[in-house]
């Protein structure tokens, strides 16, 4: 009994690294997204014989982004020299754009903007990434300037250099408004809400991996049901998995993480070789409804930047460290955030309900 119990920790343990939110780093999992990888390849082509090219891919936050740049940057479909930059918030807007422009042509001396902009004019053609952009602004006075920068930079450079980012799609939608953002790229790439059987073949090649039989368990309505009790057991369940994918995807959306979140809570068992999947039940998240304005307010904030540090915070709601630090910490108790390397962001669980809440309130769009 001991042995079992011990087998079938391990084998939960094995499934949560398994299924980890994280971008993909084995590429052999890697499914789908080829309508925008034929869009990239096609803004690269044009680019690579004369035209100009800049491209932003925008989605959903854990849509699958970060794996899809991986994707790309290991193919060999893009031939050209590769700089690659993560972005991150900073309250220096100074000193940020100061380390974008280094890293851009590699050197630790420092560079202006005009010396940066003239190499990557008079040099070899090439590609720079710049990951995760709406993490080059706040929401303040003056906190537009890093962001600004740079696109006048693409501006002047997408003959030279091609360009390719990567946005939040709430974010984009606030660029395209307050920075006419839109106007500075060529290509505007929206990753696609993934369908049903690619969502499957996303879990399905992991589980293949853990080597584990998936078995979908029935709920009491279905299981009484004359059509259901008709069916071979085959049939069944491949009912049961369409069933459960699709109101997997109506949840989750394009957000990949989150499905494979609720996969995971949907697990209800695990022995030696098979895994037992309850029907999928949307969380109950009504208590979201009732919140404060001021709490929505500081979560659209969150959102558009794709998480703050305390400081940042308290500099883009423009309010005292502690009156921050109390709102941040009281949204930490209540689950409905999280914090990570520092960072407070709409934890997993209730982010698709917050967006829902953002939309009602006209605060958000896409």
């Amino acid at each position: 009994m001991h042995q079992k119990r011990v087998l079938r920790r391990e084998a939960k343990s094995s499934l949560k690294n398994l299924y980890k939110i994280e971008p993909l780093t084995d590429l052999e999992l890697f499914v789908g997204r080829s309508k925008e990888i034929e869009q990239i390849n096609e803004a690269y082509t044009n680019w690579s014989t004369g035209y100009m090219g800049s491209a932003v891919l925008y989605g959903e936050k854990w849509s699958g982004m970060t794996s899809l740049l991986n994707f790309l940057q290991t193919s060999g479909s893009l031939k050209h020299p590769m700089t690659r930059i993560k972005c991150k918030t900073s309250l220096d807007s100074k000193g940020q754009f100061d380390e974008i422009l280094k890293n851009i042509v590699n050197t630790e001396e420092a560079v202006t903007v005009d010396q940066v902009q003239e190499k990557l004019i008079t040099g070899a053609k090439r590609i720079v990434i710049l990951e995760d952009i709406q993490n080059l602004y706040l929401r303040k006075t003056g906190g537009f300037n890093v962001i600004k920068s740079l696109l006048t930079l693409i501006s002047n450079t997408s003959n030279h250099v091609f360009w390719m980012t990567s946005c939040t799609v709430y974010t984009w939608e606030y660029f395209k408004k307050t920075l006419h953002i839109h106007e500075i790229f060529s290509y505007h790439i929206g990753l696609q809400k993934p369908n049903e059987e690619d969502l499957s073949s996303i879990i399905q090649k992991r589980n293949r991996i853990s080597g584990y039989k998936i078995v979908f368990e029935t709920d009491e309505d279905t299981r009484s049901g004359k059509r259901f009790t008709k069916m071979s057991e085959n049939d069944q369940q491949e009912f049961l998995k369409k069933r459960f994918f699709k109101n997997l995807i109506d949840f989750s959306e394009s957000n990949i993480s989150m499905a494979l979140m609720f996969w995971l809570l949907s697990t209800k068992s695990v022995d030696q070789n098979r895994i037992v999947i309850n029907s999928f039940e949307k969380p109950d998240l009504s208590f979201l409804e009732i919140m404060s304005m001021d709490k929505i307010l500081a979560l659209h904030a969150l959102i558009l930047h794709d998480g703050l540090s305390l400081e940042q915070f308290a500099e883009v709601m423009r309010r005292k460290p502690q009156a921050a630090f109390l709102q941040l910490s009281m949204m930490l108790e209540d689950g409905i955030l999280v914090k990570k390397d520092g960072q407070f962001l709409v934890n997993t669980l209730v982010y698709r309900s917050v967006i829902s809440l953002l939309k009602s309130k006209n605060l958000i769009y896409a």
